[in-house]
């Protein structure tokens, strides 16, 4: 097994060559092949999948979080050198971006610290440029001002009346796209396996699966209101995740533990068969279930139960929905899961949701949740999806 900088040498030119020669999806209906194994360390395993990287982790939280900074150690020391690259001078903003780290470290639980820890001993990083990179996603993300996009159809839509969604994630990491991941956690607590979408370094949750089968995703929804100081909604999204066997439970959690302030939320969520938006607010939640076999979202509440809207018209939310619901209308008793990835594709200015790339869809990603098999791509990276078979790597 090769280890330090040798080692790491060989992990980034193999993903190279796995890049070069590994499976391309293209679209869904093209099939792909599995993922190309990279390399291991102490029981995780880092493959290509396509232009990205799928990340299977394994044991205690704090072995995980080693595993996956040995892995991953080319990957976060450059978001790293660029990260700090982008601060130097600006100390405002720099420690703008250092309260909002030390923010999210305050709340995790201590199994995700000894995760983090062990990710800073696994990279040969410490631990404070660790939380600098977990910071990234949160600190430029939709969380803080941009856009997402979210469809779910089945029934009448769809060939063979299956659930499939996608998912626009607008907004950040435009500059770390190259590095986006499918992170998987098996823990040996007891905890369910998940699955994260995101760009690698950030331990939290706002695209995921669990091995129940149950599923979520995260779209900002504006300012919030209310006081104090709660824990950094994603990190709550990933406990969720861990900890619920049925779409009831997480449903639950959404009803029981409310966001963040000041930020409002939408959690797109279901499981092979269902879906459900949460409007997740810091006061209460309200639940919009898919009506008609179409469920729509993007950044603003549909439920005429709030006194006053909510949400964020200024990256033209009312615009996307409408746009969704009709591109979904247009390919009724059609859609499979290569058309949900033309149809959110479609851009903004041709009448779908994606946003050219100075606005930032940053990733994409469709789901056919029965199969818990997910296509995802950057449009920053390329025209190719990548195909993950979650249902394999539990």
């Amino acid at each position: 097994m090769a280890t330090g900088k040798i080692g790491r040498l060989l992990i980034v030119a193999a993903f190279a060559l796995a890049a070069l020669t590994g499976p391309v999806a293209g679209r869904p209906d093209a099939g792909g092949d599995r993922p190309v194994l990279i390399a291991g360390y102490d029981g995780g395993q880092l493959y290509a999948t396509g232009d990205y990287r799928l990340v299977i982790l394994s044991g205690s939280y704090h072995r995980m979080g080693v595993q996956y900074g040995h892995l991953q150690a080319d990957a976060i020391r450059d978001i790293y050198r660029r990260l700090i690259a982008g601060l130097v001078g600006d100390d405002c903003r720099y420690g703008e971006f250092r309260r909002t780290a030390d923010y999210i470290w305050r709340g995790y639980p201590l199994r995700y610290r000894d995760f983090l820890r062990g990710v800073a001993e696994g990279s040969g990083l410490d631990l404070t440029a660790v939380l600098m990179v977990n910071n990234l996603e949160a600190f430029d993300s939709p969380i803080y001002g941009s856009g997402c996009s979210f469809l779910a159809v089945t029934g009448r839509y769809t060939a063979g009346h299956r659930l499939i969604w996608g998912r626009n994630f607008d907004g950040t990491g435009n500059r770390f796209a190259r590095w986006l991941e499918v992170r998987v956690l098996r823990p040996a607590d007891g905890s369910l396996a998940t699955a994260s979408i995101g760009i690698c370094g950030a331990f939290f949750t706002t695209t995921g699966f669990n091995s129940a089968g149950v599923w979520l995703a995260l779209n900002n929804a504006g300012p919030g209101s209310g006081g104090g100081q709660r824990l950094f909604a994603p990190v709550t999204l990933l406990t969720a995740l861990e900890n619920s066997p049925e779409f009831s439970d997480l449903a639950m959690w959404l009803d029981t533990v409310r966001p963040d302030v000041p930020f409002n939320y939408l959690i797109d969520a279901g499981d092979g068969h269902q879906a459900a938006s949460f409007e997740w607010h810091a006061d209460r939640t309200v639940r919009r279930d898919i009506d008609a076999d179409l469920l729509a979202a993007t950044n603003h509440y549909l439920s005429s139960s709030w006194p006053q809207p909510v949400g964020m018209e200024g990256v033209e939310s009312g615009r996307r929905y409408q746009n969704l619901c009709r591109l979904a209308g247009d390919r009724q008793g059609q859609i499979t899961p290569a058309a949900m990835c033309d149809i959110m594709s479609v851009p903004l200015a041709e009448g779908g949701t994606l946003f050219p790339a100075a606005d930032g869809t940053a990733w994409q990603v469709v789901a056919d949740p029965a199969a818990q098999t997910i296509w995802l791509r950057s449009p920053l990276v390329g025209e190719r999806w990548a195909v993950v078979k979650l249902a394999d790597w539990w």
